[in-house]
């Protein structure tokens, strides 16, 4: 009869290497590099409502290919300050035109008037508060889908023109000044204007 606790006894020095060997193996294939396809295929998304040309303007750096499909189009859905409004679709480019600045660098970018015209969506000058958007990426039969909004915040005034003389000599020679200013939130956001000497 075969004694087995014998021949366990050669096995335990045997043990301890080989579940360290094991544990080493596990640990080494859990740290498997990262595929490409897992960076976002959409970064960097941006909004600007630039108040002096009236435009808004949207960009994104959106990558060529994800999950080996191509991509077909980039377009947005702008709510304006109406997250439940039927969006507006803008069709976003990276061909150098209508707003984009260089073409095929993988941004993909539009300026669009803020008038009723262009718009459903369209805000007033004076808008404070938030904003509403979707971007889709579409590599079919995949769209990425990315939901955001911005803050609008206070626009500062800025003055139009100021009419005085060359030289005004304080305090003894009175002087008329007169300066225009315009505020897109209105002029009663203008607390006062001045100037010093």
């Amino acid at each position: 009869m075969i004694d087995i606790k014998q021949h366990f006894c050669y096995l335990r020095p045997m043990r301890i290497p080989t579940f360290t060997l094991i544990l080493l193996l596990f640990w080494g294939c859990s740290k498997l590099p990262e595929s490409p396809e897992s960076v976002d295929p959409v970064q960097n998304l941006q909004f600007e409502f630039l108040q002096f040309a009236n435009k808004l303007y949207f960009s994104a750096l959106v990558q060529p290919t994800y999950l080996n499909n191509s991509l077909d189009s980039v377009l947005v859905f702008w709510y304006g300050s109406d997250s439940l409004a039927s969006p507006d679709t803008i069709r976003l480019n990276d061909s150098g035109e209508e707003g984009d600045i260089i073409s095929n660098d993988g941004i993909y970018s539009r300026k669009i008037f803020n008038t009723n015209l262009d718009l459903m969506n369209s805000i007033p000058g004076s808008t404070k508060g938030y904003v509403y958007l979707d971007l889709d990426a579409y590599y079919f039969p995949d769209v990425i889908t990315i939901s955001d909004f911005f803050h609008i915040g206070n626009l500062p005034p800025f003055i139009v023109n100021v009419t005085a003389s060359d030289t005004i000599t304080v305090p003894s020679n009175p002087e008329l000044i007169q300066c225009a200013v315009e505020d897109a939130n209105g002029l009663i956001d203008i607390n006062f204007v001045g100037f010093k000497t």
